[in-house]
């Protein structure tokens, strides 16, 4: 008996239209897990996210450079570093 075609539409989960994607994060320094603390939302304007977008797509554009078949190059990732004191998100890259 054949199995039924399902078309991916069918499938695919509905996402709110202003859901753009997600990603696992490997930790937290400090650790805020231990703190109680379930979620961050960040609020950032249209000027600042064209920034932060800048900074993340540079940032990874530069990892992408190392050799993924090394040690270093399985190793190296982003940073996010929101900094609470003067209200900035800093972006790096660093071996993880």
């Amino acid at each position: 008996m054949k199995a039924k075609r399902v078309s991916i539409g069918e499938c695919a989960r509905k996402k709110a239209e202003t859901y753009h994607g997600s990603c696992i994060f490997k930790s937290t320094s400090p650790n805020i897990k231990n703190q109680n603390i379930k979620a961050v939302n960040i609020e950032i304007s249209f000027d600042e996210s064209l920034k932060l977008y800048l900074a993340i797509q540079s940032s990874i554009l530069s990892v992408n450079k190392f050799k993924k078949n090394t040690k270093v190059g399985k190793s190296m990732g982003i940073v996010l570093c929101v900094k609470t004191d003067n209200n900035a998100i800093s972006v790096f890259e660093k071996k993880i």
